[in-house]
């Protein structure tokens, strides 16, 4: 039976390729070897592309549970991913939350520092990743305004203007009442040394609400004095000399990053996974995470680890608990194992085996070439598989 996500293109490498896209483009308009129009043209392009890819892939993943969990897997062989999940269990990461360097772009070091080359793309886009098929979770933590022209946030400034002229040296004024003769003036003009002093009736004012009360600000233009209550806002991008409205503006959301609640337990179980698979490789085994096999019933049955070598195969299952496991794992691994009949099995089981689990395990594997493999850790447990694996054949 073939998977849904072999069957049509990669969701993830689809996205992938769009992003190489949008990051060639922007180096070309950078060097000016793109026009402007061009550019702008063809980076909406990408956008509706990469949005319609975002949604495509989100439907998937909601709609098709298999699919989802295959996606997952594919990223928790890579050894970035695995050495950032164990950091969110054991409690070295919570939240992934940027800091921002002196260009006002996002950073985020703790996964710079694992992901090759460490680049801030490379690992915005391997978080982005992770978050799409639903292993982490990304909330709002910043939105920046974005220049419609180079596309960049770091150069962009809001400016306040006068309405009248356009110049941006203003000034905010704040107005005080004089509770018990009524006169209403600048701040400024109460001002005495350090007293406040009515300009009208020169009464000494000292407490707010009783002798005088704020009544409001306006703002005055210093170039051409004209006065009004809100200057117009305006965006200036200083990287292209331009001006321009919240309307002809885009924005960019950052984000933080968290370990998705409802994933702890599967996180759990296969942080570890990649490296049972290392050591198949290493053997000459080619190896298929949540790999699938078809048994005499006709029924398709999955596994952890599926590994073939020299037209044999291996089916591997890893069953963890929070203190034994209990017998359900091993004769479910039994009753696939009969039905697909491979040239062997291994049953892996953290931290270990009930006794009457492993009085199951005993009873089959003196008839079929099974092994169980028991150990208190992801460590334990390797080093003894490694140690059996070979003469499973």
């Amino acid at each position: 039976m073939v998977n849904s996500v072999t069957a049509t293109a990669d969701p993830l490498q689809t996205l992938r390729a769009i992003d190489r896209e949008m990051v060639n483009l922007r180096k070309e308009y950078a060097a000016r070897k793109a026009a402007k129009k061009d550019y702008e043209a063809r980076m909406a392009r990408l956008n509706k592309k990469k949005r319609e890819a975002e949604e495509s892939l989100k439907k998937l993943i909601e709609t098709d549970e298999a699919t989802a969990k295959k996606l997952r897997y594919r990223l928790y062989e890579n050894k970035a991913v695995q050495v950032l999940l164990s950091g969110f269990l054991g409690g070295s990461v919570k939240d992934l939350v940027p800091i921002f360097d002196a260009e006002r772009l996002p950073r985020y070091p703790a996964v710079e520092s694992i992901v090759d080359g460490g680049e801030p793309t490379s690992s915005l886009n391997l978080l982005d990743e992770l978050a799409a098929v639903g292993i982490l979770e990304k909330k709002v933590y910043e939105r920046f305004v974005c220049c419609p022209s180079c596309g960049r946030h770091s150069g962009v400034f809001i400016r306040f203007k006068c309405p009248s002229c356009g110049s941006i040296d203003l000034e905010s004024k704040t107005l005080l009442e004089h509770l018990y003769c009524g006169t209403v003036h600048e701040y400024e003009d109460f001002m005495a040394e350090d007293r406040l002093i009515c300009p009208k009736c020169k009464q000494n004012l000292s407490q707010e609400g009783v002798d005088y009360r704020p009544v409001g600000t306006f703002n005055r233009c210093k170039a051409c004095r004209k006065q009004f209550e809100h200057p117009v806002e305006k965006f200036a991008c200083r990287n292209c000399e331009i001006e321009f409205t919240a309307k002809e503006a885009y924005f960019h959301d950052v984000h933080v990053y968290s370990l998705e609640p409802k994933l702890v337990n599967e996180v759990e179980s296969v942080v570890g996974i990649p490296l049972f698979k290392t050591a198949l490789e290493t053997l000459g085994f080619k190896v298929e995470l949540l790999g699938s096999m078809v048994g005499a019933s006709g029924v398709s049955h999955s596994f952890t680890i599926t590994a073939t070598k020299d037209g044999k195969s291996v089916a591997i299952d890893l069953a963890e608990s929070d203190k034994e496991v209990d017998e359900t794992p091993v004769l479910a691994f039994y009753a696939k194992f009969i039905d697909i009949k491979p040239a062997g099995g291994v049953l892996v089981a953290m931290p270990g085996l009930s006794q009457k689990a492993r009085s199951f395990a005993a009873s089959f594997m003196q008839t079929q070439k099974i092994r169980c493999v028991e150990g208190r850790n992801v460590s334990e447990a390797l080093d003894r598989f490694k140690n059996i694996v070979g003469s499973i054949l």
